[in-house]
């Protein structure tokens, strides 16, 4: 009896870099650790979404911290990127910030006029909680990953300010992660990584200048630059080359890595290259 023939067609596959950059991470990882390394940038870095979205993986929307989007918008944004690409987000203003901070410049119409004193600070008060429901809403549509909780200068280490922090996010059934502001946090760092342990929070940091406090399933890095004019700043190779090897330090199965300079479109592209 005759040996069977096979036949072979040949097949010319697509190339796809998130693919590959993801295979080549997994690859290059030391034995028995999983991890994938998610670059974007903080914000569309002068392009358009759908542009975008085909240089990067991954966006953090800066604009849903100034004023949130109404959920119509939302849900266009989602439509308008492949199902593969992911959104982060910053929380609004509303639940951090209180009116006097000048980042409500910018929130518009959505600058509340009555019981101003309610806003911000994590305070357990309807206005804050309803911001943050809106916030969940706008999270929810764009099927958003993680959830960045800017923390202000003002919003210092006290007893009070560490029950808000731990009542406002007890049950976060999200992923979310605190970025303090205040150096308070820092001075008894034990206890603050209790609390953001308490709460299953994520510790952002820049890892160029701090290193996070927790280690956690995912960790969460924003870059905001070096020197005096940090987010005028431009990372040279050598920062790069260490910024990679902190995040393959990393005990993390996931890691972000956001960069929010103006050079950040070229910065995150320079660093893709290097994985």
């Amino acid at each position: 009896m005759a040996a069977p023939t096979f036949f072979c067609t040949p097949i010319t596959l697509t190339p796809n870099p998130t693919l590959n950059r993801f295979l080549h991470n997994l690859l290059t990882l030391p034995s028995g650790m999983v991890k994938r390394i998610k670059v974007g940038c903080c914000g569309l870095a002068g392009l358009s979404l759908p542009e975008y979205s085909k240089r990067f993986e991954v966006i953090e929307l800066q604009s849903t911290f100034y004023k949130l989007p109404l959920p119509k918008t939302a849900l266009r944004w989602r439509n308008s990127v492949p199902e593969e690409f992911e959104f982060t987000m910053k929380a609004f203003q509303g639940i951090t910030h209180p009116i006097s901070s000048p980042t409500w410049r910018r929130a518009g119409s959505q600058k509340p006029k009555e019981r101003q004193e309610a806003y911000g600070h994590l305070q357990l008060t309807e206005e804050n909680l309803e911001c943050w429901r809106k916030t969940l809403q706008i999270f929810s549509l764009l099927k958003a990953t993680f959830c960045v909780i800017n923390l202000p200068p003002s919003f210092s280490r006290t007893e009070e300010n560490v029950k808000r922090l731990l009542n406002f996010f007890k049950g976060s059934n999200i992923n979310i992660g605190i970025e303090f502001r205040h150096p308070s946090w820092f001075k008894d760092s034990q206890r603050t990584a209790e609390d953001l342990k308490e709460i299953g929070a994520v510790h952002i940091v820049d890892p160029l200048v701090s290193k996070p406090l927790i280690e956690t399933e995912i960790q969460y890095f924003r870059l905001h630059g070096l020197g005096p004019k940090p987010y005028a700043y431009k990372y040279s190779d050598d920062d790069l080359c260490k910024l990679r090897e902190l995040v393959k330090e990393q005990s993390a199965e996931t890691v972000y890595v956001m960069f929010n300079n103006t050079n950040m479109r070229e910065d995150a592209q320079r660093f893709l290259k290097m994985l």
